[in-house]
């Protein structure tokens, strides 16, 4: 499900990501592990994207950021995500953030699950791992409807009463446990972080320092930096240090699973008993080979 409003902002950043080439980042590892391949390129991303993310790390208007930038936590302190906690906190209004934070996660553990099962949470899921997901997905839904929206709770939502009541209708008369259901919510949430925390917000913040992106270890693994914070700048770093064994790893993984994305996880489960030449039979092959490389490792 696409969270409510809350992710618009990040289409630049998966577009960017949708560009990293797996074919490269197999090489990088061949060579790793001293399996040459005939592949030229060096990079993992364009000179020219290179130079349009450096042009954005100087891009530090504070006239640009947004509620939803801070709470995806993409900024350096004073602009951080926990400093936008720590904010509201003193403000004494700090359940709309921990409703998004709750909320999101929900999110995260319902894209596990069926929608048909989420839909109508009466049937009881037969797959094991998915009747795991669900037992904690009806676990976590419960615990945001006790925390936000009982009467009188330390963190109950300041939101109409309309809202609420179309919200426990849907799920109470229904059955839907779909994070869709609190889109209007979440809505009403954001808009009130937005127009009335965040200015106070960032005008604190502007007094204790400057807007600055956050560099975190996933963007340098997705190659999105540009030098000498790239992917290839830490992996040279990681040899010297003598712990690439770390990072060719997670290549193995990440290729690992690009190879099986579209394989079903039952064939997976059963791979030795897939005849060669199977519909999946090249990919299982494949997958093989790379669980081989990663024993080497």
């Amino acid at each position: 499900m696409d969270p409510p409003d809350v992710t618009a902002f990040t289409s630049e950043s998966r577009s960017r990501q949708s560009s990293i080439s797996l074919q490269r980042q197999e090489s990088t590892l061949n060579k790793s592990i001293g399996m040459e391949t005939h592949s030229s390129e060096h990079t993992l991303l364009s000179l020219q994207n290179r130079k349009r993310l450096s042009r954005g790390l100087s891009e530090d208007d504070p006239s640009r950021i947004t509620v939803h930038q801070v709470l995806e936590d993409r900024f350096a302190p004073p602009f951080s995500l926990e400093d936008f906690q720590n904010f509201l906190k003193a403000e004494h209004s700090e359940e709309n953030i921990k409703f998004y934070l709750a909320l999101r996660k929900y999110e995260r553990i319902c894209s596990h699950i069926p929608v048909q099962l989420l839909q109508s949470a009466d049937e009881v899921p037969s797959d094991l791992a998915t009747r795991h997901d669900f037992s904690a997905a009806k676990a976590c839904i419960s615990s945001i409807l006790e925390k936000f929206f009982t009467p009188g709770a330390e963190d109950e939502l300041n939101v109409p009463a309309n809202l609420v009541r179309d919200m426990l209708r849907n799920i109470k008369e229904t059955n839907n446990i779909q994070p869709e259901v609190f889109k209007r919510i979440m809505e009403n949430v954001l808009t009130m972080l937005r127009l009335s925390s965040f200015p106070n917000f960032c005008k604190l913040a502007l007094t204790e320092g400057d807007c600055k992106p956050k560099v975190t270890v996933d963007q340098v693994l997705e190659d999105q930096l540009p030098h000498p914070m790239s992917f290839s700048d830490f992996h040279q770093f990681l040899i010297r240090e003598r712990s690439e064994e770390k990072i060719e790893f997670y290549l193995a993984i990440k290729l690992l699973r690009a190879t099986c994305e579209n394989v079903p996880k039952e064939v997976l489960m059963k791979s030795s008993q897939q005849p060669p030449d199977s519909d999946y039979g090249e990919t299982i092959k494949t997958a093989k080979i790379w669980r081989l490389r990663m024993a080497v490792i």
